[in-house]
């Protein structure tokens, strides 16, 4: 009987068991389809989502973008958003060629210096800044602009010596690797001549000395010249290829004189050039004019002469009349000045009775020569006009009678 009921016991728990494994069973089958229901909402959730243009999902889209165009956009140190959309311009990869120069101070010439697009050859338009370095500093800057076909021809203005030249690109839109030549200036040779040159004794002369360009391209415009001269020395500047020096001389003679350029650490000394500067003498003048008589109303003709102490006529210049407060200024031509004067004046009269008294009127002249040359002394004289009395009735010029009415009138004319 216990027997029995040990095996009851046994078949209830058992049962019992069965019933617990088939609840458990239910229940992850309800959990499972859960968990699927679950993942089907959220993947049309998403679907949904995606459709509608998440706002979180076009940020990041917009964010990776722009990551983008700060890699490809950078200039400067400075970071260009979107540039894609803001610039048509595309930064080319060039190449930098050119060649070693070795010239003189000054001479023009110049390093023919090309770009040229990396992936199609044809050359770029661009800026190029080049850098002259001498003991590892820089003593200039430049700037070039290429031409279409990407060709600039540099030209050195430097004093002599020897120069690391760095040429580069000076643009954002053009990338090429800097490139090194060297520049080597040499000193340049230097001509003189000394220029004859002419003075009138009593004035200063300029000595004249004129620098030839040579190897260069501009007049020399640096350095000094030495001028010796009856026994002195003068040291002048050089401005514009030219050096001048004025001074006076005594005597009337040929004097003899050298110039040589000093040079400087860019131009060679010249070698001793001579000129002449030649001093005339001064020709004292005189003026030859007699006195004129004439009657009144009267025109007659005569003439003022210039010449020398020695009688040469003088080549030019003008003669000046003054009288009166009047002024009258004449051309001499071969030393001779022509006038033509109308004789008048006011006579003096007087009366005293049936006489009449006239007495001849005199214009004092003051005559002055004016030379157009150094070549001539001034000078100058006085002399007059005399105008005599002419009877109104009868045109005599002497002592002389009318007689009218029986009535006797003497005219005296002195």
């Amino acid at each position: 009987m216990k027997t029995k009921f040990n095996m009851l016991k046994i078949f209830v728990v058992f049962i019992t068991m069965l019933i617990l494994i088939g609840v458990v069973s239910a229940s992850d089958d309800f959990g499972s389809d859960a968990v699927k229901n679950s993942e089907l909402e959220t993947s049309n959730l998403v679907e949904e989502t995606s459709l509608n243009d998440n706002p979180d999902d076009s940020l990041l889209s917009e964010k990776n973008d722009a990551s983008q165009s700060q890699v490809l956009s950078k200039s400067n140190d400075n970071i260009l958003t979107n540039s894609s959309s803001t610039t048509n311009e595309t930064v080319k990869s060039g190449v930098i060629t050119s060649q070693n120069l070795k010239t003189d101070f000054h001479s023009g010439k110049s390093m023919k210096t090309v770009i040229t697009d990396k992936n199609t050859g044809k050359g770029i338009g661009t800026l190029l800044k080049v850098q002259y370095i001498k003991n590892n500093k820089i003593t200039q800057v430049e700037f070039y602009h290429t031409d279409s076909d990407g060709i600039a021809y540099i030209t050195p203005t430097l004093p002599v010596g020897k120069y690391t030249v760095k040429i580069s690109p000076d643009d954002d839109n053009v990338t090429a690797k800097t490139i090194t030549k060297t520049v080597t200036i040499v000193k340049t040779t230097s001509k003189i001549t000394a220029k004859k040159v002419t003075a009138y004794k009593g004035y200063k002369v300029t000595l004249k000395a004129v620098l030839s360009k040579t190897k260069m391209k501009d007049k020399i415009n640096e350095g000094k010249v030495k001028f010796k001269i009856n026994g002195k020395t003068y040291i002048v500047k050089v401005k514009k290829g030219v050096a001048t020096k004025k001074i006076k001389l005594s005597k009337a003679k040929t004097y003899k004189y050298t110039v040589q350029y000093m040079g400087t650490n860019n131009i060679k000394k010249s070698k001793v050039s001579t000129g002449k500067a030649i001093i005339k003498q001064r020709y004292a003048t005189k003026i030859t004019v007699k006195d004129i008589k004439g009657n009144l109303n009267d025109e007659k003709e005569y003439q003022i002469h210039v010449t020398t102490k020695s009688g040469k006529n003088v080549a030019s210049g003008k003669i000046k009349l003054t009288w009166n407060n009047k002024t009258l200024i004449c051309n001499v031509t071969n030393g001779v000045v022509k006038l033509v004067v109308k004789f008048g004046g006011n006579f003096k009269k007087e009366v005293k009775g049936n006489q009449y008294y006239y007495k001849e009127f005199t214009t004092a002249y003051k005559v002055k020569y004016i030379p157009s040359s150094l070549k001539y002394k001034g000078s100058s004289t006085n002399y007059k006009l005399i105008s005599t009395y002419k009877c109104s009735s009868c045109g005599k010029t002497v002592t002389h009678t009318h007689t009218s009415d029986q009535k006797t009138t003497k005219i005296f004319v002195s």
